[in-house]
C-alpha cells in the first residue's frame, strides 16, 4: 500500500528497503514473494550486505578482540551467505593491507558473493555499488538454508532497548556534547557487564528547530562514537531518541540506559529529562509470512 501510494504520489525510480534488526533469509521471505506477488510492478535488484570491517576482520579470525557468542554470529554467517553483493563499509578505517586481507577472507567464505569496497563517510566506492546494483536482477537460484530454531535463538540474545525522550534546559546546552556523553557512559557500564554492544544509535532534535538534527552511532564496546550528523547550534529543548542493541539481558539495557540519562542531567547544569516512552525486549522468534525456496 505504501508502494503504490509513494508511486502515485512521488513516482520514485527506486526503492531502498532496509530489514530492521539482525533479520537474515531475506532472498526466501522477502524478495522471492515480492518478485512473485508485485513482479509486474516492480524489478528486484540484488541484496546487499554491508559489513563493519572491525567487526568482520574479529569474526573471520583475522584479527583479536570480543565478539558474540556463536548462536548470535550464526545470524551474522547467514546474512553474509545470502549476500548476493558484500559491501566492506568503512574503508578508511583499515590499511590498504588489511582490507586486501579482509576481502580475500570474504570471497573465499562467501564465494558467490561479489564483495566490493566503500567508504559511506568519504563517498568511495559507491558510484560502483549502485552502478551494480541497478544494472542486474536478484539472481533466480535456490534460497539458503536456514535453521529457524537457531536462528530464533540467536534473535533472542540480542536484547533491545528504545527510547523517546524530551529534554529541557533553563539554558542552551550542547546537544552533540550530551550524546557523546551519554554513548560513553553506556559504553563503559556495557563493557564492564561483559555486554557486546551490535548498535547504538541516538537522535537529537531540537524543538525550536525542525530542520536541525543530531545523530550519534556506535557500533562495537571498544570503538568510537561517530556523529554521522551534527547538531549546528546549541539547543534549549528537544527530542532525544534512543536504540540500543546489545547481546546481554533487555533489562541491563534499560538500567544503562536510564543511568546515563540521570549522570548527564546531573552533569549538564539545568538540564531535565523526562521519559516519554520507553521498551526493551528480547525478540520472538521469526515467523516469515512467506518463504519460497525459489523466485
Amino acid at each position: 500500500e505504501a508502494s503504490e501510494r509513494l508511486s502515485t504520489e512521488s513516482r520514485p525510480d527506486v526503492f531502498i528497503a532496509e530489514p530492521v534488526g539482525s533479520c537474515t533469509d531475506l532472498r526466501a521471505s522477502v524478495s522471492y514473494p515480492l518478485r512473485r506477488i508485485y513482479g509486474d510492478d516492480f524489478t528486484v535488484a540484488p541484496l546487499s550486505v554491508l559489513v563493519d570491517p572491525i567487526r568482520a576482520r574479529r569474526i573471520l579470525g583475522l584479527d583479536e578482540g570480543r565478539s558474540f557468542s556463536s548462536k548470535v554470529l550464526y545470524v551474522y554467517d547467514r546474512q553474509l551467505e545470502e549476500a548476493d553483493i558484500i559491501v566492506i563499509n568503512k574503508c578508511d578505517l583499515l590499511s590498504p593491507e588489511s582490507l586486501a586481507e579482509l576481502r580475500s577472507a570474504l570471497e573465499a567464505k562467501y564465494p558467490r558473493a561479489r564483495v566490493m569496497v566503500a567508504s559511506a563517510r568519504d563517498g568511495i566506492g559507491l558510484e560502483p555499488w549502485f552502478a551494480a546494483v541497478t544494472a542486474t536482477e536478484l539472481p533466480n537460484e535456490p534460497a539458503m538454508e536456514v535453521d529457524y530454531e537457531l536462528y530464533a535463538e540467536g534473535e533472542a540474545l540480542l536484547g533491545w532497548f528504545n527510547s523517546t525522550v524530551q529534554l529541557e534546559s533553563e539554558t542552551a546546552f550542547d546537544g552533540n556534547q550530551l550524546l557523546r556523553d551519554l554513548a560513553g557512559h553506556i559504553q563503559r557500564r556495557l563493557a564492564a557487564q561483559g555486554l557486546e554492544i551490535a548498535h547504538l544509535k541516538m537522535t537529537l532534535s531540537p524543538d525550536e528547530d525542525g530542520g536541525d538534527i543530531g545523530v550519534l552511532n556506535l557500533v562495537r564496546n571498544d570503538g568510537e562514537a561517530e556523529h554521522s550528523h551534527r547538531l549546528r547550534e546549541p539547543l534549549e529543548s528537544g527530542q532525544l531518541i534512543l536504540n540500543l542493541r546489545a547481546e546481554g539481558d533487555p533489562e541491563d539495557l534499560k538500567a544503562a540506559a536510564l543511568d546515563a540519562l540521570t549522570r548527564c542531567g546531573e552533569a549538564f547544569a539545568g538540564l531535565r529529562h523526562r521519559v516519554e516512552h520507553v521498551e526493551h525486549f528480547r525478540p520472538g522468534k521469526p515467523v516469515p509470512t512467506y518463504r519460497l525456496a525459489t523466485a
